[in-house]
């Protein structure tokens, strides 16, 4: 009798010293988790549950008797672990319900096991895209553009218009730009026309006729015997009433890529008529297949970028760079 008194008095002394987890009762294991704190930072809330060894009945009265559950402690405590007894039949059903609850209140630290979950990254459209495209091709837009306008603010350059502002006979006029022809031709290799002037102002009852055209148009090699002038003599004997303005601006080794921006400057001096007297130099003028002005066997989209580039201030100031390193 002594023997099973001293040894029951034992394990009771043991129970009270290993914290026990009442799953009914909160305080008794939040006490024992105060208690030993040490044991706290490494101890799994979920205690593997599904882990533990299923519980069994002893006797009636007595509750259910789980079996040896073991907290997940460290090195040092891993020898004061004891059984733990919950008594109680229901509370079995009550630890997985508390374990699910303690989770939003106690913030217990992660375990080795867990992996942090990666964002998924989500599909980039056109709303990501569009502004990146934007800057890439508007940035060295914008910057040529400034430097073409510094360019010109400093006078570097010259004017690619079909025609320039000029006097005559004490009066507003417009005439042929000499550096008209550079963007089609090499330096050295420049044809230009008989010079010519337009009148900025246009008389009452006056007719005025632009005549383009390549070698055979401007009358080479004299062009006081070119057809227009023939044409001009014709026409104002025959209509006396009527002021007749014939203007030839026929060039020798011209073809349509010349004609083209030509036509465009001359628009803009109020024409009645045009009248394109051309075709023979479309296989040896510039840009043609069988030049030896320009670059030949580009496509016409090529050719237009050229010379719309050659007509910038950035554009001559690089092809005359690149003429003085030729030499």
């Amino acid at each position: 009798m002594e023997s099973i008194g001293a040894r029951k008095q034992l394990k009771e002394s043991r129970l009270r010293a290993t914290p026990c987890l009442k799953f009914g009762n909160f305080g008794a294991v939040v006490q024992g988790l105060r208690t030993h704190k040490s044991a706290f930072l490494r101890f799994s809330l979920e205690m593997r549950l599904s882990a533990a060894p299923r519980a069994t009945h002893r006797g009636t009265g007595q509750g259910w008797k789980i079996g040896k559950l073991t907290p997940r402690l460290g090195p040092r405590n891993q020898s004061q672990s004891q059984p733990c007894i919950a008594r109680g039949g229901s509370n079995i059903r009550n630890a997985a319900s508390w374990a699910d609850e303690s989770r939003g209140r106690l913030k217990m630290p992660e375990t080795a096991e867990s992996v942090p979950e990666k964002e998924p990254e989500l599909p980039r459209g056109w709303r990501y895209w569009s502004p990146r495209i934007a800057a890439i091709v508007l940035m060295p837009v914008l910057l040529i553009g400034a430097t073409d306008g510094v360019l010109r603010l400093l006078d570097i350059g010259f004017p690619t218009d079909a025609t320039v502002p000029c006097t005559l006979k004490g009066r507003g006029a417009s005439c042929y730009n000499l550096f008209f022809p550079a963007l089609f031709f090499p330096p050295g290799m420049i044809k230009t026309p008989q010079a010519y002037a337009i009148p900025a102002e246009k008389p009452a009852r006056t007719y005025r006729i632009f005549v383009l055209g390549e070698s055979a148009a401007m009358g080479d090699p004299d062009p006081a015997y070119a057809f227009s002038r023939y044409l001009e003599v014709m026409l104002r004997k025959r209509y006396p009433s009527t002021n007749f303005e014939v203007v030839n601006t026929g060039s020798v080794a011209v073809n349509s890529h010349v004609l083209l921006p030509l036509t465009r400057g001359l628009a803009k001096q109020r024409p009645d008529l045009f009248i394109i007297y051309s075709g023979n130099n479309e296989v040896v003028g510039p840009y043609g297949p069988g030049t030896a002005l320009t670059s030949s066997g580009m496509s016409l989209p090529v050719i237009r970028t050229s010379i719309f580039f050659r007509s910038t201030r950035v554009g001559q100031l690089l092809t005359k760079l690149g003429a003085q390193k030729k030499e």
